[in-house]
C-alpha cells in the first residue's frame, strides 16, 4: 500500500511540474536581440506596376503589436532568410510575448538615417520618405519557440505584402542624365499620397493631397533605362487629358497626352518625350511661336516655370512698339520677343483645343494644337488687379479697344476668349517671337 502511494504522488508531482513548465513558456519574455529569426517576406501580385520585384537595399520596417519600444529592420540582400532579406537588425528595447501579431511596412524611397519614431500614439516616418505607395502587412501571428536553449521567431505563414488601398500609380521619365537633388514630378490627375502613421496595433493614416501637387522625384534604373520616378494617386474620375509639370535641377519640362482610356490603379506612365520650357523656348500655334513662360521683372526677366502665379503685372504701356520698349528700358524682352496682339490671342484661341486643370500646384488653362497634339502650351490664371490667384488670369496684348481699354486673353475655368479690360488694371505678360 505504501508503494502505491508514492507512485501516486509521484505522478502529480510529474503533472504538476509539466503543467508550470507549460505555464511558463506561455507567460515568457524575450529580448528581442537575442532572438533568432526565421522569417518569410513575399510580394503579393496585387501590387501590379507600382512593385514588381523587390530591389537590392529595399528596406522593411516590422512592429510588434502593443509594443512601441523598438522594432525590426530588414534589407533585401539576395542571400538571406526570406526570400533573400537579410537577418532583421533590432532597433530600441524590443521584448516580445511568446506569442502575438506583427504588422510590417515597406516604403520605397525611404532616406538614410530616417528611422520611424514613436510619438504618442503611433510610429512616422520622414515626410520626404511618405509622399509615394508603400507596401504593407498587417495581422500576422508569429510565435517564439525554444530549442535547444534557441529562442527563435517564425511567422505560421508569409509576411505578405501589399498595396492597403487602391489608386496608386507611377510615372517614369527617362533621362540618362538624371541626378540626385531637388527633383519635383506633376500630373492635372495625380495627387500626392502616403503613409502618415501606424498606430500601436498596426492601423495606418494616410496623408492626403491635392491633385497638381508635386510628388518628389528619385533617381531610379528601370529595366535598364536611366531616370526620374514618382509616385501618387490618382483622383476619382482622372479624365482622358494628362498634362505633366517636371522640375529637375536647373531643368524645366513639361508633357502632354490624351488616352482613349482613362488611367487605372496601378498604371505605369512612361513620358516617351518631354518639352524643356523657359526663357527662349517656344511653341507655334497658330499664327505665333508663343513664349513658354510669362515675362516678369526680376533677376533673369522671366519667371523660371510656367506654372507660376507671381510676379510683376503691367499697366498697359500704349499701342506701339515704341511704348512697349519704354515700359521695359529696364527690363529688356529677349531679342526678337514681342507683345502680342489681339490677333495673335484669337488664333490661338481658334487653333486649340484648352482644358482647364491644375499642375505645379497652379491652377490654369492648358491649349493643345488641335492639329498637333505635340504643340501645347499652359497659361497661368495669373490675377490682374484684385484678382484671386487661379481663378482669373488676363494677359495683356498691344491691341487697343480705345482710349481707356485693350485687348487682353481670359483664362478661367469656364472661359478662353480676348476681352477688353481697363488700361489702368495691370497684368502679366507672354511674349511672342517676331514683329508687331
Amino acid at each position: 500500500m505504501k508503494r502505491i502511494s508514492i507512485i501516486f504522488f509521484a505522478l502529480i508531482a510529474l503533472v504538476s511540474c509539466n503543467k508550470i513548465s507549460v505555464n511558463d513558456s506561455q507567460n515568457a519574455q524575450y529580448d528581442a536581440s537575442k532572438l533568432n529569426f526565421n522569417l518569410d517576406v513575399r510580394m503579393a501580385s496585387d501590387t501590379k506596376a507600382v512593385k514588381t520585384d523587390w530591389a537590392r537595399f529595399d528596406k522593411l520596417w516590422i512592429f510588434f503589436e502593443g509594443k512601441t519600444g523598438g522594432y525590426l529592420e530588414m534589407t533585401y540582400d539576395m542571400s538571406g532568410t526570406g526570400a533573400g532579406w537579410g537577418t532583421p537588425s533590432v532597433h530600441g528595447s524590443l521584448t516580445l510575448d511568446a506569442t502575438g501579431e506583427l504588422f510590417a511596412i515597406f516604403l520605397p524611397y525611404w532616406i538614410e538615417g530616417q528611422y520611424p519614431t514613436f510619438s504618442g500614439s503611433s510610429w512616422t516616418f520622414d515626410s520626404r520618405s511618405t509622399d509615394s505607395y508603400y507596401l504593407a502587412a498587417k495581422d500576422v501571428a508569429y510565435e517564439i519557440t525554444d530549442t535547444e536553449d534557441v529562442s527563435t521567431l517564425s511567422t505560421a505563414t508569409t509576411i505578405n505584402m501589399t498595396l492597403p488601398t487602391s489608386g496608386y500609380v507611377q510615372i517614369f521619365v527617362p533621362d540618362a542624365s538624371a541626378a540626385n537633388g531637388t527633383n519635383k514630378i506633376s500630373c492635372n490627375a495625380v495627387k500626392p499620397a502616403g503613409i502618415a502613421s501606424i498606430s500601436s496595433v498596426g492601423d495606418i493614416t494616410e496623408n492626403d493631397g491635392t491633385a497638381g501637387d508635386f510628388l518628389t522625384g528619385y533617381v531610379k534604373t528601370i529595366s535598364g533605362a536611366k531616370g526620374y520616378y514618382a509616385s501618387g494617386k490618382l483622383v476619382a474620375e482622372p479624365g482622358n487629358d494628362y498634362y505633366f509639370a517636371m522640375e529637375f535641377g536647373e531643368n524645366y519640362y513639361d508633357y502632354y497626352r490624351h488616352l482613349d482610356t482613362p488611367l487605372a490603379s496601378g498604371a505605369a506612365v512612361k513620358l516617351t518625350s518631354k518639352h524643356q520650357v523657359g526663357a527662349g523656348y517656344y511653341v507655334q500655334i497658330g499664327d505665333a511661336e508663343w513664349c513658354t513662360i510669362n515675362h516678369a521683372i526680376n533677376t533673369t526677366y522671366y519667371h523660371a516655370v510656367p506654372w507660376q502665379y507671381s510676379g510683376t503685372k503691367f499697366t498697359w504701356p500704349g499701342a506701339d512698339a515704341a511704348a512697349w520698349a519704354t515700359k521695359f528700358t529696364s527690363y529688356p524682352l529677349p531679342t526678337g520677343d514681342v507683345i502680342p496682339t489681339r490677333v495673335n490671342f484669337q488664333s490661338l484661341n481658334s487653333n486649340s483645343n484648352s482644358y482647364w486643370l491644375r499642375v505645379g500646384g497652379v491652377n490654369g488653362r492648358l491649349f493643345v494644337d488641335s492639329t498637333d497634339l505635340t504643340k501645347y502650351l499652359f497659361i497661368p490664371a495669373a490675377p490682374t488687379s484684385g484678382q484671386t490667384p487661379g481663378t482669373e488670369g488676363v494677359l495683356w496684348s498691344c491691341t487697343a479697344v480705345d482710349g481707356s481699354s485693350s485687348y487682353g486673353l481670359q483664362v478661367t475655368s469656364s472661359v478662353r476668349q480676348t476681352r477688353g479690360f481697363k488700361n489702368t488694371n495691370q497684368a502679366p505678360v507672354r511674349t511672342v517671337k517676331g514683329a508687331i
